[in-house]
């Protein structure tokens, strides 16, 4: 397929088939209790709160009190932050500037916080914050070992016939996962990560094809 267009999205969804559908793909069965959920992202907190003070005192954001007890960390990114990279500078749009995540894992799906957390990952901000600050791609890749389906990666593309196609990537690269296994694995448990391992070499089960035909028709593979 030769593209003509591209574009990369994140996407956040707490919808439970979905999830339910990656589970049963990559062979790890969803927890029917979000106790167990809130367990594992624990034993993450640590590993998150060192990547919020990376940051801050490497990328030049501001640490912040959080705006409840609720929340496990706040970061701002200052009005005039710029990320200078070799061939870009990339500002930031948008009302969102404060990047959180919840002390439970549970606060995901709750339907009185949903909107809070689409506006963090589906912002403006946290796209630009993940293509330049290694720490939010971290944090991505963590929730995503921790909830496949919830936290996805989306590449659209449009191919020389005007077809649409979207690719979904619910899964982190097998290189960050043998990067991070030690620390993956004190987390998730040695089981998990290893059955994570096998699905993100096999490209049938990280990944998750669409071709749009028509207006809202679609083809799945």
């Amino acid at each position: 397929m030769e593209t003509q267009k591209s574009e990369l999205q994140v996407n956040f969804s707490p919808n439970v088939p979905t999830m339910d559908f990656w589970a049963k793909r990559i062979n790890i069965p969803l927890s029917p209790h979000a106790k167990d959920m809130d367990n594992i992202y624990a034993r993450a907190h640590p590993w998150l709160q060192s990547l919020s003070r990376q940051l801050v005192n490497e990328h030049q954001l501001k640490l912040e009190n959080p705006s409840s007890n609720r929340i496990l960390f706040s970061v701002r990114v200052p009005q005039n932050w710029m990320k200078k990279t070799a061939s870009e500078a990339s500002p930031i749009t948008g009302r969102v500037r404060v990047l959180e995540l919840p002390l439970q894992f549970s606060s995901f799906f709750s339907p009185d916080r949903g909107n809070q957390w689409q506006m963090v990952f589906h912002s403006d901000m946290f796209r630009v914050l993940r293509k330049l600050c290694p720490p939010v791609e971290d944090m991505f890749r963590i929730l995503q070992c921790l909830a496949p389906g919830m936290f996805t990666i989306v590449l659209v593309s449009k191919d020389e016939k005007g077809v649409l196609w979207r690719t979904t990537n619910a899964l982190p690269d097998l290189g960050w996962i043998t990067q991070n296994k030690d620390r993956l694995v004190s987390v998730f448990g040695a089981k998990r990560i290893d059955r994570l391992t096998k699905a993100v070499s096999d490209a049938t089960k990280g990944l998750r094809w669409a071709v749009e035909l028509e207006p809202r028709q679609k083809t799945r593979y």
